[in-house]
């Protein structure tokens, strides 16, 4: 095992070194100069800035903007090994710690969106297996069909309108207690709870299928214990596997989540900062995102190796 784990570490590198290349690319790319919004921000509004060109190459100069591709990246990378993310343009402050001061809330964010996803996924996955081809099944479809059609920032703006509008229970914005996560937890979690209720109908479907399900049966077992005891355990491995996918969607998705509900976390931040050309905010929150995306898969890989013999003895074999 902790040979595999090694392994799995070193071959990291070279997709992180990767993503830093292209990522670092496509930024430059993008339309417009960070030094020109920067100073736009500076300058009142109505005043005459053709005459800011000295003050413009100035400011590329200081931000080091002014210097070849090769030499940025590379002053850039060596500060990522020595675990330096840079600095934001904006504020002067450095990434890492703007990361970290908004990370607590972009947590506090998707746990609530996974706890949604849990309650609304497992009991439409298992009635949907349970009562295969009946009504049941049909309205546990539709409502996983919608949660993964329906754009999340139409379904933020729908339940802000219907519970903060119409009927004012929660606040609309802000994050000041327990009231101001119900909205967006909802928003967030009803997104992912359609995909993984489909993948775990499909997956208990395919388990109760198995011999081993007849044999249970056989033995006289009641049908509740066959199916949360036997026939679930198997089907939540498709799900398990997926995980990595599912922490990806709630990062992702709590980028429009936060916009949408002025949450101060990492997505909002991360969308003023691409707005304001903020190139060492996003190359550090885009290299943090993969960092722990891989980190994630390593570890589903591990509890999948610990939870299926299957795959112990495969690697055993190889």
């Amino acid at each position: 095992m902790l040979r595999y784990v090694a392994l799995r570490l070193v071959s990291t590198l070279p997709v992180l070194l990767g993503v830093s290349v292209v990522m670092f690319t496509l930024i430059r790319l993008i339309p417009g100069d960070p030094s020109h919004a920067i100073l736009l921000a500076m300058v009142d509004p109505g005043a005459d800035i053709s005459r800011l060109k000295e003050d413009l190459a100035t400011l590329r100069a200081e931000l080091g903007l002014d210097r070849p591709y090769l030499t940025q990246y590379l002053s850039w990378l060596g500060g990522i090994v020595s675990g330096n993310l840079g600095t934001s343009m904006r504020s002067g402050t450095p990434v890492l710690d703007e990361i970290l001061t908004r990370f607590p809330a972009t947590l506090e964010l998707a746990g609530a969106g996974l706890l949604v996803m849990v309650l609304v996924a497992l009991p439409t996955g298992i009635v949907g297996a349970v009562r295969h081809g009946r009504a049941a099944d049909r309205v546990a479809q539709i409502v996983a069909l919608a949660g993964v059609s329906v754009p999340g920032f139409l379904v933020g703006m729908l339940l802000m309108y219907a519970f903060a509008v119409g009927l004012g229970w929660f606040p609309t914005y802000g994050r000041d207690g327990l009231a101001h996560l119900v909205l967006p937890g909802l928003t967030l979690g009803l997104g992912l709870a359609g995909s993984t209720s489909r993948l775990l109908r499909a997956g208990l479907l395919e388990a109760l299928s198995q011999p081993y399900i007849v044999t249970a049966e056989a033995k006289g077992l009641p049908w509740r214990v066959i199916v949360l005891r036997h026939a679930l355990r198997n089907a939540l491995l498709p799900v398990f596997t997926n995980a990595g996918l599912i922490v990806s969607g709630l990062l992702g998705g709590a980028v429009i989540v936060e916009t949408v509900f002025s949450w101060p976390g990492i997505g909002r931040y991360i969308v003023d900062s691409i707005a304001g050309r903020d190139y060492p905010v996003i190359q550090g929150f885009t290299l943090t995102i993969t960092l722990l995306y891989v980190v994630v898969n390593l570890l589903v890989d591990i509890g999948y190796r610990l939870l299926d013999p299957r795959v112990r003895v495969e690697g055993m074999r190889a």
